[in-house]
């Protein structure tokens, strides 16, 4: 009687302990989601990136849900020894209590198409989500690099917010326009503000050191200004210091940056992708336009270290995991492509995988 009343507490004592299964395993199994998910946005958003160089079409699959239910079973055997009964009559019953435990994730996928997709991907970033990016810290040359396909007169590879431009962009005097801000930026000569339809930089002339002059000749604006309106509905000749812009769309940004995929010289020799001449017959290297920004390199092996690798069309595809650079755009990409996300009632069919994990 002993023996059942000790085994019985030990029993209680097995179950009750057990208790907290649930909050010791919900830390280590969020994060290893957590991981999941980010790595795989990670490899779509390059997946994507590497079709559109292709020409191929993008597409997006969003996770809708992700729940996960945790079990657990306990049991207690009893065993009856009537063998050794006799001389050890307190091992008549012996007990061996056993647990085990489960969890069943249920993963919920739909893709990104109709009015989500023209919300999310077609419609032009905002100018209150442009000066949101650079308030978080976004230096002006990357948002203005990525986001901006022109400001007043100066283009930055106007015809590359699609498929393949079919000529040769004009994009370096952007780029010296870019980084003749963030030379202001750096120098705190330059503060930014946004009264719901413009965009305004005003230039401090005190800390400037005479480069507002060269920006306003870059700029080729009639008289030297300090404070310029970015917007995208007003004339120009409304008052002084307009600048008309061009933002371009989340689908725009990412044919742009998908001329940063280093194409394998074979694909090109069979043409798989694009190819433009200059006047003098030679081939144009889109690399030139955002290649500073981001490189997105390929290998027939799989590469040691990587930041971010996927496979497409026979080739590995990755960008290194050196390159600060390249992963700093490639985040920047990331978290506006999640800002631009809209409250779109969901109506596509959403694929529910059960995964069962013991």
């Amino acid at each position: 009687m002993r023996k059942i009343i000790f085994c019985s507490s030990l029993l209680f004592a097995f179950i009750t302990g057990c208790g907290g299964y649930g909050g010791s395993i919900l830390p280590n199994d969020r994060t290893s989601y957590n991981e999941a998910i980010q790595k795989s946005n990670m490899e779509e958003m390059l997946l994507n990136l590497v079709r559109m160089r292709y020409d191929d079409p993008p597409l997006f699959v969003k996770v809708s849900s992700l729940t996960s239910s945790l079990s657990r079973s306990i049991n207690m055997s009893v065993f009856s020894n009537f063998s050794t009964y006799l001389s050890k009559p307190w091992t008549l019953f012996e007990f061996e209590p056993s647990t085990s435990f489960s969890e069943t994730p249920v993963i919920s996928y739909a893709p990104l198409q109709g009015m989500e997709f023209i919300n999310r991907m077609m419609s032009k970033v905002t100018l209150d989500k442009i000066f949101l990016m650079i308030e978080s810290g976004w230096d002006f040359e990357m948002v203005s690099r990525v986001c901006f396909a022109k400001i007043g007169k100066v283009e930055n590879a106007l015809n590359a917010s699609g498929p393949s431009p079919t000529h040769i962009p004009e994009y370096e005097e952007f780029i010296d326009l870019s980084r003749l801000i963030r030379l202001l930026q750096l120098k705190n000569a330059v503060e930014f503000s946004f009264d719901k339809t413009n965009l305004i930089m005003d230039i401090d002339l005190k800390k400037s050191d005479g480069f507002e002059q060269e920006l306003n000749t870059v700029l080729g604006t009639p008289t030297l200004n300090s404070r310029f309106y970015l917007s995208t509905s007003v004339p120009s000749n409304l008052r002084e210091g307009v600048l008309n812009i061009k933002i371009r769309s989340i689908l725009g940004i990412l044919y742009y940056l998908s001329l940063s995929v280093r194409v394998p010289p074979e694909d090109i020799t069979m043409g798989f992708v694009n190819k433009i001449r200059d006047e003098e017959g030679t081939i144009f290297d889109f690399l030139k336009i955002n290649s500073d920004i981001l490189k997105i390199y390929s290998e027939k092996d799989k590469p040691s270290v990587v930041a971010v690798q996927t496979s497409l069309k026979g080739h590995n595809w990755y960008l290194d995991a050196a390159d600060v650079q390249s992963k700093k755009t490639f985040s920047f990409l990331l978290q506006l492509f999640a800002l631009q996300a809209a409250k779109v009632k969901n109506l596509a069919p959403a694929i529910t995988i059960p995964i069962g994990r013991n």
